[in-house]
């Protein structure tokens, strides 16, 4: 997977592995607001995203929404996913 670019110029290397059900998190609660799961089935359900426009800094902007179980999951974490979601669903070599 390749990195994706934000908006405000930050590089991100997704990363997808297992974790171990028993793993405890320790978070930043200055970066991180809650932590949740998603089935991956509702990840990987293009159609459960929506586009949305807002305007930010004079612009108009687009960014991903998928919300789960009153869980709002936006902007670069929702698009990395909905790429995610694209390569599973349309065939990435060795995965499908």
């Amino acid at each position: 997977i390749e990195p994706y670019l934000t908006v405000t110029d930050f590089n991100v290397i997704p990363i997808v592995g297992f974790v171990d059900p028993s793993f405890s998190l320790n978070i930043d609660k200055f970066e991180v607001a809650e932590v949740f799961e998603v089935p991956l089935a509702i990840l990987l359900d293009q159609s459960l995203y929506e586009r949305k426009e807002i305007f930010w800094q004079g612009e108009k902007r687009f960014f991903w929404e998928l919300m789960y179980d009153g869980f709002q999951i936006w902007g670069a974490t929702a698009a990395m996913l909905y790429l995610f979601a694209d390569r599973i669903n349309n065939g990435v070599s060795g995965l499908k």
